[in-house]
């Protein structure tokens, strides 16, 4: 992890202010008639065909509220498929957990008659090894269509929830598709992450000793031994 200059700070919040204007204009124009003529950003919307893939994806970050935000979509979705005579909008979902984007990634590497390492594509020779400096990316071939292949889905779904990184979203074709995510604060997010996990792979640890371990490489997950003692075993601060 390398933190941003204060340089790239500006330009990253100036990036979302814009984002955001552009979103609160939208919204005022399709809210009220008076503004049309005053707002030039035109509000997107979703095309009710099966034919019209790759409208709009949820960037899902765990610990960040994404469950609620996917919760918002479906029941959206199942008002749309309600208000328009059973229409329905495709919705898919791609996760980390349970390792459902690895899957999907294993299976495009099959397709490709690649090998697959560490989420990474690799070439492999006429005799099906690995080729260690042949790393290529999907999304950058131009003689195999990602789309027609439709791994998991992918392809055909209008409306997508990534909890994934930004590589798998450019890996399936949904890399220029408009996107929404939800960030927080990373401590808040951390001391989320931490309580989720707690027993399941932190050993009940507190979360001090749980990084001390991550800093000098002898972290082992999923143990699951043990519960905490008491409460305070379960909210302890780190210290400075």
């Amino acid at each position: 992890f390398v933190p941003l200059t204060p340089k790239e700070r500006d330009e990253m919040k100036g990036k979302l202010r814009d984002t955001l204007l552009q979103t609160k204009n939208a919204l005022r124009m399709s809210a009220s008639a008076d503004n049309r003529m005053a707002v030039t950003d035109n509000q997107r919307t979703l095309v009710l065909s099966t034919t019209s893939p790759k409208q709009f994806m949820h960037m899902h970050h765990m610990k960040t509220g994404g469950t609620s935000v996917d919760g918002l979509i479906s029941c959206a979705l199942r008002r749309q498929r309600e208000l328009h005579n059973g229409t329905s909008i495709n919705y898919g979902r791609m996760s980390e957990c349970g390792s459902g984007v690895h899957m999907c990634m294993q299976t495009l590497a099959d397709k490709l008659g690649a090998t697959l390492s560490n989420n990474v594509f690799y070439r492999n020779d006429e005799n099906g090894a690995q080729i260690d400096d042949a790393p290529f990316d999907p999304a950058d071939e131009t003689d195999t269509s990602i789309d027609e292949m439709n791994i998991c889905r992918s392809s055909e779904s209008n409306v997508m929830s990534y909890c994934a990184s930004l590589h798998a979203v450019r890996t399936f074709g949904w890399k220029d598709v408009d996107k929404i995510t939800v960030i927080r604060n990373p401590i808040d997010r951390a001391w989320s992450m931490y309580r989720f996990t707690l027993k399941s792979c932190y050993d009940c640890q507190q979360l001090k000793d749980v990084l001390k371990q991550i800093y000098n490489g002898t972290f082992v997950s999923r143990r699951g031994r043990g519960e905490p003692d008491n409460e305070e075993d379960n909210s302890e601060v780190v210290p400075n």
